[in-house]
């Protein structure tokens, strides 16, 4: 199944209806991040770089999240925040003790949910009222997983090496895991 690239436009639909289930899939889309890992992220792992007016996050990578070890590829994973990502984040301050993406008192359990599902619907049409034109079909049924290949796709297109995307997917082998997640076509 071929994945389903987000346009600037689309994200922006996307941000525009943010619930904190969407909310938590924006910064993986930024980030690239594993679901669980955005589901579970807490703020007891917020490094603070003052000098930078930043943060990062860094997950432990036994955080126990998958029941297998926490993080997918075994790593402790560092996760940048770019001014959007921030934006998303510093939204969420507050809202929980630990987990920065709540609901109901705990971590969001999954993504693929009501919450994505009903997201998408309200993602179209604040899509079409920006643009003016019907939001396809892919655009409607958007996966969870298709922001993981949209980010890939424009770390791709912005010029960043294999090696740093890697890194910045957390990719560990040297497959060609990035290259499938950086397909070289991307609308701007």
């Amino acid at each position: 199944m071929q994945p389903r690239l987000l346009r600037v436009e689309q994200a922006a639909a996307y941000c525009g209806c943010s619930i904190n289930h969407f909310k938590a899939y924006i910064a993986p889309h930024i980030s690239a991040q594993n679901w669980l890992e955005v589901c579970q992220l807490d703020w007891r792992w917020e490094v603070k770089i003052p000098e930078l007016n930043t943060s990062i996050f860094i997950i432990p990578a036994d955080f126990g999240g998958t029941g297998k070890g926490g993080v997918k590829n075994t790593d402790e994973r560092i996760v940048v925040l770019n001014e959007a990502t921030k934006q998303v984040i510093e939204a969420q301050r507050g809202l929980h003790p630990q987990y920065v993406f709540p609901c109901d008192g705990k971590a969001v359990g999954r993504m693929l949910n009501n919450a994505w599902k009903n997201a998408r619907k309200r993602a179209a049409k604040e899509y079409e009222q920006i643009t003016v034109v019907p939001a396809n079909e892919d655009f409607k049924n958007l996966r969870v997983h298709d922001l993981k290949h949209t980010f890939g796709c424009r770390l791709r297109v912005a010029g960043v090496d294999e090696e740093d995307r890697k890194d910045l997917m957390g990719h560990k082998s040297d497959k060609s895991v990035t290259s499938h997640y950086s397909a070289p076509t991307l609308e701007a």
